[in-house]
């Protein structure tokens, strides 16, 4: 998704209620090698998602620091007793990711 400057926290959010409502963490892009300056990433302490993985349970945090010094942390955890609405159409409006990184490849994707 990148990084949205002052957004962070809202498109933080969004991306953590996708994933909840799958039930699968979505894989890192670009990920090649842990940060030898970052003990956890090198000991396995720590793991960077790099394929989309089934969420373990229905709780997961997000912590965002925006440039301009706008902080989000925020725990959430997914409505198991959620129950589906048979007045509500299947074509209702959800939420949807594309990430390219250039508009024509955005557009691409859309199309998938």
């Amino acid at each position: 998704m990148g990084h949205p400057e002052p957004a962070s926290g809202v498109a933080a959010l969004a991306k953590l209620l996708v994933a909840l409502q799958n039930g699968h963490i979505p894989a890192n892009l670009h990920y090649n090698s842990p940060n030898r300056d970052i003990p956890g990433l090198c000991d396995d302490r720590l793991k960077v998602v790099t394929e989309k993985t089934k969420l373990p349970n229905n709780l997961m945090a997000i912590n965002s620091y925006g440039f301009g010094g706008t902080n989000v942390h925020a725990i959430l955890q997914a409505n198991s007793n959620r129950k589906e609405n048979e007045n509500l159409s299947r074509n209702e409006i959800c939420l949807a990711f594309a990430c390219a990184r250039t508009a024509d490849g955005c557009e691409i994707f859309l199309k998938i």
